[in-house]
């Protein structure tokens, strides 16, 4: 890989990477991707992670799987925590999928070969406790994510997100 800029971007050095885990099938388990200057993976939006998963339009659902056979013919496919944030959203609102059902979708997407998953210890904690919980997956994200920065206590006015450990309802 050249170390020249790639439209318009900064020198690789004066970039530093996403924190960025890749799950390993064989082993189970998974690891640090400290070097994903190496990788040139490609991303996929929401609506691309959700035909997949819900094959709802036929023609796309195929244009997807293609899209996703391409990728991991090359270095695989990112996933933010934005985009897995959503496809919850739309299951749960769109599709009317219950709680566990979304939770084995996101598992599914986190788990699949070639998939590059931003923040993968919090979307899993987030994933886990989402299924348990009563709050949404994207308040799991926000919580996980902050126990990880070790900001806490979390402040909301979700009394649902208020039940979990480490959160405090913002007093009058």
């Amino acid at each position: 890989m050249s170390d020249s800029p790639r439209h318009g971007a900064p020198k690789k050095q004066e970039l530093r990477p996403t924190r960025v885990e890749r799950g390993d099938t064989s082993t189970g388990r998974d690891r640090y991707r400290d070097d994903v200057w190496d990788l040139m993976p490609t991303s996929f939006d929401t609506n691309v992670v959700l035909r997949l998963l819900v094959v709802d339009d036929p023609a796309q659902g195929e244009r997807a799987a293609q899209a996703y056979r391409r990728a991991l013919a090359g270095d695989g496919v990112f996933i933010t925590v934005t985009v897995l944030v959503e496809v919850a959203w739309v299951l749960r609102v769109s599709f009317k999928l219950d709680r566990g059902a979304i939770a084995a979708a996101l598992r599914k997407v986190v788990r699949a070969d070639g998939m590059l998953i931003e923040c993968l210890p919090i979307v899993r904690r987030a994933i886990t406790a989402y299924e348990a919980g009563a709050a949404d997956f994207a308040d799991y994200v926000v919580l996980e994510s902050s126990r990880d920065a070790s900001a806490l206590p979390v402040m909301t006015f979700d009394e649902k997100l208020a039940r979990e450990p480490d959160v405090q309802l913002v007093p009058l």
